[in-house]
């Protein structure tokens, strides 16, 4: 493979909120500047992410641009996450899909990996779709995969975040009203299965059964998604880089990027809640606990 061709096969990461999302970012980034041998100096850099935001979905599309046409398009911006907080990230741009498309069949660019995430519940099938589509103008194919999580752990953290200083740019920041984790346990609040919900279509106000579970289970399947827990993350990176791009990555890539670590102050695993709050938490999350199940024997 040379710097100027595209890869065949392409990572499409499927982010599931607080299931190494911010990790795989960061470390991406760091990767693709090695591998392709990017500059020091920012105003040399080549490897950008590119931000497409949707009503239902946001992509995150990392590129390696092949000219310096982008560096003057207007449509080429900085992220306005970073202008609103006065952060210029050197690296960060935002764009619409058709300029992006555009880009991609005038060969200014190729794409090295795309990261598909959806806005709150709505159905995430639509921004997978969109990047499967951005790929076939590249000739390349997705290599799709995901990490998910212990069911109580993940909503331990999200938990955290979402009433933390850290979620302050997120729109769901303080959607979480209870000011313990226990009471959250207890509440409406808490997700019955997010992933269910987002891979399925269901409808908000109807509960999850098994034909729901099927329908979600059934499309990770068909698209060949290399699942794995978030304690296996940089295996499954590793397995999907090496497969798309030749290369692993090495402790250095590792060593100084920021990662996204919720703070909780005490760590609490399901033998540590009172019975009667155990077990409404395992009847609201049935769905969710047999979706990790079914995916990590």
């Amino acid at each position: 493979m040379t710097n100027s061709n595209q890869p065949q096969k392409v990572p499409v990461f499927l982010h599931i909120p607080k299931n190494a999302g911010t990790y795989i970012m960061e470390l991406l980034m760091v990767y693709f500047a090695r591998i392709y041998n990017e500059p020091k100096k920012q105003e040399n850099f080549f490897i950008k992410r590119i931000t497409i935001e949707s009503d239902s979905y946001n992509l995150t599309v990392f590129v390696k641009f092949l000219d310096e046409a982008h560096k003057t398009d207007p449509n080429i911006q900085h992220h306005p996450h970073a202008v609103a907080a006065n952060y210029n990230h050197p690296k960060a741009r935002a764009c619409n899909l058709k300029t992006l498309q555009e880009y991609i069949g005038n060969k200014n660019l190729i794409i090295l990996a795309i990261n598909v995430e959806p806005i709150s519940e709505k159905d995430m099938r639509v921004g997978l779709f969109e990047a499967y589509k951005l790929l076939n103008l590249c000739q390349a194919r997705p290599f799709n995969y995901t990490i998910i999580r212990d069911v109580l752990s993940r909503q331990q953290s999200l938990f955290h975040y979402l009433t933390g200083k850290e979620s302050i740019h997120e729109p769901t920041h303080g959607s979480i009203s209870q000011d313990t984790f226990i009471k959250y346990l207890n509440s409406e609040d808490l997700e019955d299965s997010w992933l269910i919900r987002v891979l399925s279509g269901i409808p908000h106000n109807i509960q999850i059964n098994q034909y729901w579970m099927d329908i979600a289970t059934k499309f990770l399947e068909s698209h060949s998604f290399l699942i794995g827990d978030i304690s296996k993350t940089d295996h499954i990176i590793n397995q999907v880089l090496n497969d798309c791009h030749g290369k692993c990555i090495i402790d250095l890539d590792k060593r100084s990027i920021f990662r996204n670590p919720t703070r909780n102050k005490h760590k609490i695993t399901i033998n540590d809640l009172d019975k009667e709050t155990k077990q409404k938490f395992l009847d609201h999350t049935y769905w969710d606990n047999e979706l990790y199940k079914h995916f990590i024997k």
